[in-house]
């Protein structure tokens, strides 16, 4: 079982301004969508523009991770960066 505990993104690989702008931005649409509601979720993360950032990507990537597995703990820690 893989550790909750990681962090969502490794501390060596701070976010730039813009990175944070854009994640915070997603993450505000999404504080308004459930879990259950993947497809919602989904169509909003598809259409991030991440500009080859290897930290958004990560982000991302765990939060459609949690999605996938319906991880509630995990999306809410998703949202919470």
């Amino acid at each position: 079982m893989p550790s909750q505990n990681k962090k969502i993104i490794p501390s060596s690989n701070k976010l730039t301004l813009k990175e944070e702008e854009v994640i915070l931005n997603v993450v505000n649409i999404l504080k308004e969508i459930n879990i259950y509601e993947a497809s919602k979720i989904l169509k909003v993360l598809k259409n991030v523009d991440y500009e080859n950032s290897e930290n958004i990507e990560t982000w991302l990537s765990k939060t459609k991770q949690a999605v996938f597995n319906a991880n509630d703990e995990l999306y809410k820690k998703m949202l919470n960066i």
